[in-house]
């Protein structure tokens, strides 16, 4: 009849305006995946957390991803306030001041050998600072190094001069000096440890290290949250 007709079509139509008004809800999309931005002041530190994070992503299945690593000339800490990087690796021994708003240590990665060693020549192999010639130069790159040794040792003659550490290795085998004084940490991002005849570690009623030495933090912006939940695994 002409009265269920128009209700059938009323309906339908009504039907097609819900239809069209609110549209089938879409399937959520996949969170975008957080790229990591790493800095260090110096290539081996970068290579050594690059690694670290590209372990860390198999064990949260890809999550993230590590993007370009930077070499950091200025201060390691600016780069995070600029926001020119997420993370910063910074050894221990070299930690700055954290009594700012805008910094966190997330993290402080196992620590290795903290001592010090004595790496000398393969001619004239000694295991201790008393053992080398009067007037031999003792390479340190560091001044509380230099002021324990010459402290202990007035024999030597020591030069604290700050050079890139494989460039000292460099400069000892070209025979500018006899002898240098390294962190067990150093030796070991060169792939040099005791077995070599030519390092012999040192006790600290030796040389005693530095504060921190072996130990890498981790620093970034407190507010990272995606980072410090990363990390915290």
């Amino acid at each position: 009849d002409t009265d269920g007709a128009v209700a059938v079509a009323t309906a339908a139509s009504s039907a097609a305006a819900a239809a069209t008004a609110a549209p089938a809800a879409k399937a959520p999309s996949a969170p975008a995946q957080l790229v990591l931005r790493l800095g260090a002041m110096d290539a081996d530190l970068l290579a050594y957390v690059r690694e670290l994070f590209e372990d860390l992503q198999k064990v949260h299945h890809a999550r993230f991803r590590v993007g370009v690593g930077s070499l950091l000339k200025a201060s390691p800490y600016d780069a995070i306030r600029r926001g020119d990087v997420d993370v910063v690796a910074v050894r221990m021994s070299d930690m700055l001041d954290l009594s700012v708003d805008w910094l966190a240590l997330a993290a402080v990665i196992s620590r290795e050998d903290p001592r010090e060693a004595l790496v000398t020549s393969a001619a004239t192999v000694q295991t201790t600072l008393a053992g080398l010639p009067e007037g031999a130069t003792v390479y340190t790159g560091s001044r509380l190094r230099t002021l324990q040794i010459k402290a202990r040792h007035p024999h030597l003659q020591v030069d604290s001069g700050l050079t890139d550490f494989q460039k000292r290795l460099r400069l000892q085998g070209e025979g500018d000096f006899e002898a240098c004084v390294a962190s067990m940490a150093e030796l070991s991002s060169v792939g040099l440890d005791e077995a070599d005849s030519r390092v012999c570690p040192l006790e600290a009623d030796e040389v005693m290290p530095c504060f921190g030495q072996g130990s890498v933090g981790l620093v970034c912006h407190p507010n990272h949250k995606g980072l410090l939940k990363i990390i915290s695994k």
